[in-house]
């Protein structure tokens, strides 16, 4: 075995390369042949890591981003990230078709201090938001940027732009036409046919790691299993019609090989990915509920059996969720023990701050756990009305005030927030809060409780355009010309002037999204 990395640090990478001299069909099948480590930390602690099969891909630092394949034979690999520092101890072991055949080590290795928080947790209290494993409060500011539009070298414009405006928490899908490691007809269960986008993925985390920013990775899109909304069910490699095995698509919730297959791309994914401390959870589904035949008992016994296997492979403890187009849906699923926290998506609504504040608190309540807004947006028709981000901006304001654990998260990254210069309204909460707090009305010595509702209260008039003022706050508006009225709402925000307006001649927004994956629907 080689140490690929002789320094780390702690929650940095530790990563080892095996040699397996042994005879196997398919690398990806824990049930013919699999390496496991097992690291011993210096007080005793032992974590048990699977390896994975990995072939070597050179990354271009262009524009465009491409990987291409450096046609070398493909091996096994270890990634472990060690959270605390000292001297560590390892031994690894590979199994074939189930049994130990052969045990390396123990060898070890020395972890210096860092300046890294850890993993994403759940606050220390009922209802609470997130935190670092240092206990370090997280809030997140959001944006989804679920795959690239051009290519993927998308992603090395987007994060650190993003990173600069204070954003800590984007979205991506593992979807067919970005980050999928299973798509390849005759191919089920064996992803040598998409270590492309795996090795995609692993620069996108290592770019938010490097950046700080955390990311919710989403394992699988509806239209997967869809064939009226974003539908691809048509190409989909489970499909009967294709050489698969499921004649509808409602039977990947129940057929036992299905649910083998899917704990099989978990293990990869765990082993590969699982050690960035960027990602802040595994998002099981985007918006279980499109796809065909959905039938909410199926669904939430599925959603128990894949979040308590992920939670018994995964060594680090990520937390898991997973999401809904309906924010009534699902409660059989939220309650579940191993879905950490909740999530909604909505569109087209005409009172961001009342449709916030109803949302999450109604959730919060329902289910003790942490919850937040995943999507939000209007359809790209009303969106052309609004090219300075006035629907943006209330959105992360509003957010900010109300009980969720993070601002809600745009949609639309691709061709409506970058094409008209709207990801400066993120740097406005950002540097008004930082990045590691939700937003509190300070005490004010010997200020009292009614003191405080008015600094709120007047705070909420002035920015979000809340409520009606009080004679004693009410403040004048300033010119026609400087009023901006809120897309699909009746009320004008006074005093809302917004910063860095789209310059003359600014790209218009276009009539439909660029890129590979599906068009939005309306919501």
């Amino acid at each position: 075995m080689d140490v690929l990395t002789p320094e780390v640090a702690a929650y940095g990478l530790f990563e080892l390369r095996a040699a397996v001299d042994a005879q196997f069909t398919n690398p990806y099948d824990p049930d013919d042949v699999r390496v496991e480590a097992v690291f011993t930390g210096p007080g005793g602690e032992e974590y048990r890591v699977a390896g994975f099969w990995y072939i070597p891909y050179f990354r271009s630092t262009g524009a465009t981003g491409v990987a291409v394949p450096l046609r070398q034979p493909g091996e096994f690999r270890v990634r472990f990230a060690p959270p605390r520092p000292g001297v560590w101890q390892y031994s690894l072991a590979l199994y074939l078709s189930g049994r130990p055949v052969a045990v390396t080590g123990p060898a070890s290795f020395t972890v210096e201090e860092s300046a890294s928080r850890g993993f994403i947790r759940i606050g220390d209290f009922p209802r609470a938001g997130f935190r670092y494993d240092d206990g370090t409060p997280f809030f997140g500011i959001g944006v989804n940027l679920a795959w690239w539009d051009r290519n993927p070298g998308d992603y090395d414009r987007w994060i650190p732009m993003l990173a600069e405006q204070g954003v800590n928490l984007i979205r991506l899908w593992m979807s067919p036409w970005s980050f999928g490691i299973e798509w390849q007809p005759g191919h089920l269960g064996h992803y040598d046919h998409r270590q492309e986008q795996a090795a995609q993925l692993d620069h996108v985390l290592a770019l938010a790691d490097r950046y700080g920013i955390k990311v919710l990775l989403v394992l699988i899109n509806h239209g997967q299993f869809s064939t009226n909304v974003d539908a691809q069910w048509a190409g989909n490699p489970y499909n009967a019609a294709n050489g698969g095995f499921l004649n509808e698509p409602h039977e990947f919730f129940t057929h036992p090989q299905a649910i083998d297959l899917f704990q099989r791309r978990l293990r990869y994914i765990v082993a590969r990915w699982g050690h960035h401390p960027s990602i802040l959870a595994w998002e099981l589904w985007n918006e279980v509920n499109l796809t065909t035949g959905y039938a909410g008992e199926p669904v939430a016994r599925w959603h128990e059996t894949m979040s308590e296997f992920l939670r018994s492979i995964d060594p680090y403890g990520h937390l898991i969720t997973t999401s809904f187009s309906n924010a009534q849906l699902e409660p059989s699923v939220w309650r579940l023990p191993h879905i950490d926290f909740t999530m909604t998506h909505f569109y087209n609504v005409s009172d961001m701050a009342a449709t916030l504040l109803s949302l999450d608190g109604m959730k919060r309540a329902a289910y003790g756990k942490p919850t937040f807004s995943a999507e939000f947006g209007v359809s790209l028709d009303k969106a052309r009305f609004d090219r300075e981000g006035v629907f943006l901006h209330n959105g992360l304001w509003a957010g900010l005030f109300s009980p969720g654990a993070a601002t809600p998260m745009s949609w639309w990254w691709n061709n409506y927030l970058e094409p008209n210069g709207l990801f400066h309204h993120f740097g406005q909460p950002h540097a008004l809060f930082g990045p590691h707090r939700k937003p509190r009305f300070p005490r004010r010595a010997g200020a009292g409780a009614c003191a405080r509702r008015r600094a709120r209260k007047r705070f909420d008039q002035h920015h979000l355009g809340l409520g009606r003022p009080s004679r004693r706050d009410r403040f004048h508006p300033p010119p026609r010309r400087h009023r901006h009225r809120s897309v699909g709402s009746s009320r004008l925000h006074h005093g809302l002037r917004l910063q860095h307006p789209p310059a003359p001649g600014s790209p218009a927004v276009p009539s439909g999204r660029r890129g590979p994956g599906p068009v939005r629907r309306a919501r």
